[in-house]
């Protein structure tokens, strides 16, 4: 399981290593906006469940969804030096078995993901 959500980002021709640098913050509140959108972004619910998932502390729960999201990934990434929390958050969001019967919503996510992503080098691939 490890090793497919490594290879779910590729950074060129390499996929991603297990050392990632830190997000900026401005590459990061990018990241969390598209995530945590208002209308079609995931729910307080679901932000804490994926936190969980991801052994990321939930700093500030009573916070706006990407606010909240930006502070806990912010603080990991702070903690541990390295952006790996925010793609593994990412992997666990964006499952695409969270996606059934909803392609058009997962490919919309995954191209304003990439978007963002392109500025750090890496792209979300489909699998």
């Amino acid at each position: 399981m490890a090793q497919r959500r490594d290879t779910k980002y590729d950074r060129g021709k390499n996929a991603m290593s297990k050392t990632v640098t830190p997000f900026t913050p401005s590459v990061l509140e990018a990241l969390n906006q598209v995530l945590a959108d208002t209308n079609h972004g995931l729910s307080g619910t679901e932000i804490g469940r994926f936190l969980g998932q991801a052994k990321i502390k939930d700093v500030d729960h009573s916070n706006t969804k990407w606010k909240r999201l930006f502070n806990a990934l912010a603080a990991h990434q702070n903690e541990y030096k390295t952006g790996v929390c925010v793609l593994n958050f990412i992997t666990h969001a964006m499952a695409p078995s969270r996606f059934r019967g909803k392609h058009d919503i997962f490919e919309d996510r995954r191209s304003q993901l990439n978007e963002v992503l392109s500025f750090h080098g890496l792209s979300f691939r489909e699998d």
